[in-house]
This record gives structure tokens, sequence and C-alpha cells, in this order.
């Protein structure tokens, strides 16, 4: 019963903090002269992460399959991949790394095709506006759409 009650009040945490989230539109995504910032998710929780336009390689836009209760749904991601001297964001492994494989692992049959990714939940990601960004300021940056 002191399980059911710890999960139902992690569940609920866990709404509160997407709710907020929504409600103060916290930063999801910006792409400026500085770089890629993706911001910080509740669950699980990561960091803002702003990556210079310098570090990386391309931006991936994919999808994974998230089944819950029988239910399945395909959920957006976008991600970067980075070039392989690129200065890691805190948090994400350094390829070759015993780190980098657990990471890799971690992520299941399918391993992330990325090095940093956000999931696309509670917002929208214009693609236009996404391609004329990466004219603007990273020109050298291809957009991949990965099935």
């Amino acid at each position: 019963m002191v399980l059911v009650g710890g999960v139902c009040l992690l569940l609920a945490g866990m709404a509160v903090n997407w709710l907020v989230a929504a409600v103060t539109h916290r930063l999801a995504l910006r792409l400026d002269r500085d770089g890629v910032t993706l911001g910080r998710v509740p669950f699980p929780p990561t960091h803002l992460v702003t990556v210079p336009w310098r570090d990386i390689r391309s931006i991936v836009l994919f999808e994974r399959q998230s089944s819950l209760q029988g239910y399945t749904d395909h959920v957006p991601h976008i991600g970067l991949r980075l070039t392989p001297d690129a200065v890691r964001p805190r948090g994400i492994p350094t390829p070759g790394t015993v780190r980098a494989r657990l990471y890799r692992l971690n992520a299941g049959l399918r391993p992330w095709p990325v090095d940093v990714y956000r999931v696309i939940r509670g917002w929208h990601l214009d693609q236009d506006r996404l391609a004329k960004a990466v004219r603007g300021f990273g020109r050298h940056v291809t957009i991949i759409q990965e099935d």
C-alpha cells in the first residue's frame, strides 16, 4: 500500500512539474547566434543545455515508440549529433568511454541516433522556422528526418 501511495505521489509530482512548465512557458528550444539551447525537462530530469554551432554536426528529428498500458504512441524527439571533438554538455558522455556505452545501452534496443536530445512534448516544433534559423546561424549544420 505504501508503494502504491509512493508511485501515485511521484506521478502527481511529475504531472504538476509538466503543468508548471507549460503554464510558465519554460524554454523548450532556442536557436540563436550562440548555438542551440535545449530546455530542461522535469522527467527524467535534465539540465538546460546550450551547444555552440561549431560543435553541432546535425539536428535530427526522430520518433520513438512509447507503450503504456497497451496504448502505443509515437513520441517526437529533437536531437543534436555533435562533432567528434565537441565539448560535451554536462551529463553527456564522451564517445568511446564506458559511460558512453552504458548510456547507449540504456536507450534500449534502438539506440538514440543523437548525442543529446529532448522529447517534443507540450510544444510544437515549427520545421520551417527551424530550417530558417539553421540557414541563418549554422549553415554547416544539416537537418535530418529519421524514421
